[in-house]
């Protein structure tokens, strides 16, 4: 994973090596999802390093290349999505993650099925707080009441 952040963040120079990155985070996630392989902090801290590099401003005209091929920048979030749930999955309860990139914010908090209290993001006091996040009408709340605590 290392070695991924760090070609990632020299750019890409064709829409083939931003796919091939992808495709690699891809697997990644997958490696994460099996019982066996359980992803280390600096696992989760390049992968997420790895998705801010493939949204730099650099890689525009590749992303733009690249949906011509097929794969689009909601493939991207998509995987994240898996990445998210992969990881949460893995988390113990009351357990935070929280990594902030120069293009990306990820916030993974797994809380009991029971806990009744609402969500908010960005929390007060957390570490790595950017200035965009001082005001509370920057802040997104979910109330609890909207979500299914039902197991699919």
């Amino acid at each position: 994973m290392t070695k991924l952040r760090v070609t990632s963040s020299d750019g890409t120079s064709y829409s083939g090596d931003l796919l091939a990155i992808l495709d690699v985070l891809k697997n990644m996630t997958e490696i994460f999802r099996r019982a066996y392989y359980s992803p280390t902090s600096a696992d989760m801290r390049n992968f997420v390093q790895s998705v801010s590099n493939l949204l730099m401003e650099e890689n525009r005209d590749r992303w733009e290349e690249a949906q011509l091929l097929g794969p689009n920048i909601k493939e991207l979030f998509r995987l994240v999505e898996d990445f998210v749930d992969v990881i949460g999955l893995r988390m113990k309860d009351f357990h935070d993650m929280y990594e902030v990139t120069d293009n990306l914010v990820l916030s993974i908090h797994k809380r009991p099925v029971m806990d009744q209290a609402d969500f908010n993001f960005p929390m007060k006091g957390w570490r790595g707080m950017v200035d965009w996040a001082q005001n509370s009408e920057d802040r997104v709340s979910i109330p609890r009441n909207i979500l299914s605590t039902e197991k699919p």
